[in-house]
This record gives C-alpha cells, structure tokens and sequence, in this order.
C-alpha cells in the first residue's frame, strides 16, 4: 500500500510541474543548433537564412538589386506563453555592419496570438545607411498589428546606444498588456531596461480576441531592403542574435492553483490512510 500512496503522489506532483510549466520557458546562447527552434516552411525569401555559428544565431543575405528585400525567421517551438499568465521574452540584437546608399537591415522580436498569427506586437533594431553616415546609432522600434496592419501611434522609436541592443517584450496577464522595453547598450554593465510602448490587446482598439487557453508565440525575424543601391550582401557576423531568455511567472495560474489545492488534499487523504 505505500508503494501504490508513493507512486500516486510522484503521478500527482508530476503532472501539477507539467502544468506549471506551460508557459513561456528556456534560453538559448545559440552555441549549438537545438530542437526549441525552426525555420518556418517559406519563411526564408530571396536567398536569406538564419544560421547558428560562432556562438550566435546569424541573419545572412545575398546582394540585392533595387527594390529587393529579403528575409528569414527562426520560431521558438519549446513552448507557448500563456494568456492568462504573466511572461518576459529578452534577446540581444548586434547590427554592426557596413551598409550602401538605401540599404535597410532590421532585427525583430515578434510576438503573435498563436491561433492569429497577423496580430502581433514586435520590438525592433534597426541599421541604415542613413544612420551611418550621419555618425547616428541604431534605432529600436515598437509597433503592433492587427490583421497584419500597423495600428496607432504606428512606430514608437528610441536610439540605442550602439551596434548592440537588447529588446524585451514582457505580457502581464491581469492587465493583458504586451510592453516592449529596450536596454540600448544591450549586456555591457548588465541589464538596466527602458520601456518603451505598450498596447493592451484586450482593449477595444487593438483587440486579439483571445480567451483562457489561447497562446503566444515567439519568433525571431529579420529582412534587408535596397531601397537605393543595390544592396551589399549580410554574411555571418553582421546580423546576430544571442542570449535569448523566455522566463514565466512563479505564480500559477488560478486553474492550477485549485488543481494544485486538490492534488494536495488528495496526497493528505492518501497519507493519512497509508498510517492507519
């Protein structure tokens, strides 16, 4: 009879930490390929890709004639962030690199309603040539959409610091608000984080319609656009991505709180009558 007591308990505080852990969760210092990522089907255009080499997740690009814009992705597929459970997303973003007239590179962080993946919320660094030519740094951007169309105020933008920048998207479930953050010279010193725009995605403007089980998901985005000159090629090195970090809340959600609370009972009542 202990046997059977102690094994119906391991069951029980197992699958209570199973529910716990959905949610958003992990890291990655992109030193070797994992399976908490892929590349989705047709998500790569014109010759782009994201690959994982020296220690960090790359964006690389062909030359491009005028007028082209390629792009990659690299989706999270370890877990979903929860709706009704609060989560912060961080990753560092590196746009070090020589551009020509026109040309366009950006990094995204982007986070979608799973089931409607065109409404999303992103923050963003961005490097022109514009920019370096003027002795300008990058510039973080924060924008949402809805359909796939950019909502109000449109584009929230601040200046990083330097080539490095580290973006954060933190949900807070109560209030069911996405706010992207930036630290704009991304880990040197350690992380000090500046907010920069929030939307709430329950309210009536900018509302995702999402209900207690839906997800988010997370995926990691770039492009590089020749908007004059055709474009000089992105070979590894140039565009990176590193330390990213999925951290969940410590509070259980209210359904598993009670589940939590059954369980509980259930392990006493089992105890009690393992002593008699």
């Amino acid at each position: 009879m202990r046997i059977r007591t102690g094994l119906a308990l391991l069951f029980a505080f197992t699958f209570a930490s199973q529910l716990l852990a959905q949610n958003f969760s992990g890291s990655d210092d992109f030193l070797s390929v994992n399976s908490n990522w892929t590349v989705p089907s047709g998500s790569s255009v014109l010759g782009a890709a994201m690959t994982v080499n020296g220690g960090a997740l790359n964006f690389t690009s062909p030359s491009l004639t005028t007028g082209q814009t390629s792009e990659a992705a690299y989706a999270w597929t370890a877990n979903n962030g929860s709706y009704t459970a609060d989560w912060q997303l961080q990753v560092d973003f590196n746009v070090n690199t020589t551009l020509v007239a026109g040309q366009i590179g950006l990094w995204e962080l982007i986070v979608g309603s799973t089931t409607t993946p065109a409404n999303n919320f992103t923050v963003a660094l961005q490097r022109t040539y514009m920019q370096l030519i003027g002795s300008q740094p990058p510039q973080i951007q924060a924008y949402t959409k809805i359909d796939g169309g950019i909502q109000a105020p449109g584009y929230v933008s601040a200046n990083a610091s330097a080539g490095t920048a580290t973006v954060r998207i933190a949900y807070n479930a109560a209030a069911t608000t996405l706010t992207a953050a930036y630290d704009g010279n991304g880990p040197t010193d350690g992380y000090a984080f500046t907010n920069l725009h929030s939307v709430n995605i329950s309210d009536v403007a900018s509302d995702w319609n999402m209900v207690s089980g839906d997800t988010f998901s997370v995926v990691l985005h770039a492009f590089n656009s020749a908007n004059g000159d055709p474009s000089m090629p992105l070979f590894e090195g140039a565009f990176i991505a590193d330390n990213f970090l999925a951290t969940p809340t410590a509070v259980p959600e209210p359904a598993t709180i009670a589940l939590l609370a059954g369980l509980g009972a259930l392990g006493l009542a089992l105890w009690r009558r393992c002593r008699v």
